[in-house]
This record gives structure tokens, sequence and C-alpha cells, in this order.
């Protein structure tokens, strides 16, 4: 695992960068002193959130056990965050900083976002009836779910809106398409004809293959790294 080196911040009298765990799943960094200062006075850090620099090796501490500590004296000290994930060997949400390790892990969770993901691939048979049920299990879950399970759930959800806007487009294309091609030309019916079938091909690898790859990454303890995006997170 690659640590960053320690470079000089301009405006930090320090050569320290900090990478900091704002919320389950979000980490920012690199940060100089004076960033990580201006957060925590403006209440966007607390003392119980995780953060790493090059002096701590591989491991993730608390803000309130960093020399920003006197800064949280003032205040009650708050709640740990949830885990991060279900166990010790995932990757970093970003680069820049050791993996931050979980200190328990949550088999129940993990097994229950694998029928997640099993109902969604029953859905290809069921017309989505699986899905749905699995999409709704993703809405219930996600708000109580570590910074790990977050990303899957998400992941999910945001497959299932994208494959149906994908259908319905094509729906309403199609139909307008076939319906202006009668009426003004028809023999390009013949020419556009296997595009809607070779379309459909690629959106259902699409689905078949983000399915897969959130399947492999859970197994392994991997959160998906984007799991807003488009394509395969």
């Amino acid at each position: 695992m690659v640590v960053p080196r320690a470079v000089h911040c301009v405006g930090d009298g320090t050569m320290a960068q900090w990478y900091v765990i704002e919320q389950p799943g979000h980490q920012v960094g690199p940060l100089n002193s004076a960033q990580v200062q201006q957060m925590i006075q403006s209440g966007r850090l607390q003392a119980r959130h995780m953060a790493w620099t090059e002096a701590f090796g591989t491991t993730w501490r608390t803000l309130g056990e960093t020399e920003f500590s006197h800064l949280f004296r003032a205040t009650a000290p708050s709640p740990p965050l949830p885990p991060a994930g279900f166990g010790s060997t995932h990757r970093p949400f970003q680069t820049g900083a050791p993996a931050f390790y979980a200190s328990t892990a949550s088999i129940d969770e993990k097994t229950l976002i694998f029928i997640v993901y099993a109902l969604y691939l029953a859905g290809i048979f069921s017309f989505a009836f699986t899905t749905i049920i699995g999409l709704v299990i993703a809405y219930v879950k996600r708000p109580t779910s570590n910074a790990i399970a977050q990303s899957h759930l998400t992941f999910l959800i945001w497959t299932f809106w994208l494959n149906l806007g994908f259908w319905a487009i094509m729906f309403v294309i199609g139909i307008a398409t076939f319906a202006i091609i009668a009426m003004v030309l028809p023999v390009l019916s013949l020419v556009l004809l296997p595009l809607f079938y070779i379309v459909p091909v690629v959106a259902f690898l699409w689905y078949l293959i983000r399915l897969i790859k959130g399947i492999i990454a859970l197994n392994d303890n991997r959160a998906i790294h984007d799991p807003h995006s488009w394509w395969f997170g």
C-alpha cells in the first residue's frame, strides 16, 4: 500500500498532510493543519471523526486523539462513527491514505446485500418484480448501514433508476421513430430495425456487468468507488 509523501503546504507552517473521514464513505484530503482546524472550528469536523497523517503509519485515529484535541475540550464527546466496512481488507475510498479499517464486521448486513444483488439478477427473469423488492430493501437499509454497505446500496438504487430511465427513453424514441419512418420513408425501418435489437443487448450487458462487479467488490469487502457512476462504479 502506497503512503503519500509529506509535502510542504503553502500558508501552513507544518509538513503534515491530513486525510479525514468526514462522513461514512466520504474521505477528504489531503488537507493541511490550518484547513483541518478551520473545518473543526466551523463544526464540520468533530472529535469522533477519523483522521490520518503520515506520522500515524497505517493507523487511523479520531481527531480527539490528535494534536487538534484541545479544540474539542469545550464540547461534550461525540459518539463514534459507524464501522467503515465489513472487514479489514477493503481499499480506501480515495488514494493517498491507508484503508480505514473497521473495528467490527457486519456479516448479516453483508449477506442481506448479497440477497439484494440476487434479487436484481432474478429481476431479469421476473419482469423486474424481484428487482423492485430489492430496491425497497436498499432504500430501507441504506440510512442505518455503514460506509461500505451504503456504497453498495446506493449503487444498486442508481442501477435501478438508470436502467428504468434507459428503457423509458428507448420506448418513447422507438415509437416516435417508427411512426415517422412509417409515414415518411418506410424503407428506413429496415435499416434502423437492427439498432433496436443491438441497443437493448448493450443495455443488458451494462446491467449485468454492474451487478457482477458489485458482487465481486462486496465479496472482497470493498466499497463501490463511485456509487453514483453511470458506468460501473
